[in-house]
């Protein structure tokens, strides 16, 4: 059986942010190249959240990949913005049971 790498999904970016810092939604947009009104809209959708909301809406830098993998599901793969939540949930998953995997690999090896 061969197996299919879409490349779309795990998308290398020059500039990964990983920080725990927290910006406003203005500089979430410029971090991620896009318009404050689709920043916006993702926030509508579900797809991300701001980590505090009062006085105003701010969100970890790290949020910065999840935006560019949104992006790329919806341009490259037309997918609608219903269906992205779908996708980041079911690549969620797919991520924990490969660490479950690999945990479980481990311990195996281990035990011979």
């Amino acid at each position: 059986m061969t197996r299919n790498f879409y490349h779309i999904i795990h998308y290398q970016h020059e500039h990964y942010p990983t920080s725990s810092e927290l910006v406003s939604i203005d500089e979430l947009a410029r971090l991620s190249k896009q318009h404050v009104d689709m920043i916006k809209l993702m926030v509508d959708w579900g797809l991300i959240e701001p980590s505090i909301t009062d006085p105003q809406p701010l969100f970890f830098e790290a949020t910065v990949p999840i935006i560019w993998k949104i992006m790329r599901i919806r341009k490259d793969l037309g997918v609608n913005w219903s269906g992205i939540g779908v996708i980041l949930t079911l690549l969620e998953r797919v991520e924990s049971l490969e660490k479950e995997v690999a945990r479980l690999e481990q311990n195996y090896n281990i035990l011979k």
